[in-house]
């Protein structure tokens, strides 16, 4: 599935991220095994190590663990603008990205995949996306979505049940 995401990061030196845009058009495996949308750090041209990162980094870090269950990575919270899949544009979303060598496929999680109503055509291989009316309700009062957003919507569940 195709991807255009641009990152528009609030002091972007301070991230390793050069001070132009960073624009990209990425292919992302739709996964609906993956709970979060996720991508290797080297996709957006950081350049500075994970650990020079995380001595800047003041945002959320969470710990993913693979099929197997004994492969953890670091992912850490990114808002990017302008993530376009597929031709449509759901703004202002936020994603994880990892230092991480290991996880080298782009992931289009169910957080994203949720925000639409997919038609599945198996006969033509051809796969239709709209967005959900909740999305489209949400997009009426609001331009950015946000982790805590996320969770209001569902598509994140809240650190204390």
């Amino acid at each position: 599935m195709n991807c255009f995401l641009s990152a528009n990061v609030p002091n972007k030196d301070q991230y390793g991220i050069r001070k132009k845009r960073v624009t990209k058009i990425k292919k992302f495996k739709f996964d609906t095994g993956a709970q979060y949308t996720c991508l290797n750090a080297i996709e957006f041209s950081i350049n500075i190590t994970e650990e020079e990162f995380r001595e800047t980094y003041k945002g959320v870090i969470m710990e993913g663990t693979g099929l197997d269950q004994t492969t953890h990575i670091l992912y850490y919270l990114l808002q990017v603008e302008n993530f376009i899949i597929e031709g449509i544009d759901i703004g202002s979303v936020p994603i994880y990205i990892t230092f991480d060598k290991r996880a080298y496929k782009n992931l289009l999680g169910l957080d994203l995949i949720k925000l639409f109503n997919i038609s599945i055509d198996f006969d033509n291989h051809q796969m239709e996306l709209s967005i959900t009316q909740q999305f489209r309700d949400f997009k009426k009062t609001k331009l950015k979505l946000e982790p805590h957003d996320m969770i209001q919507l569902g598509l994140y569940r809240p650190l204390i049940e």
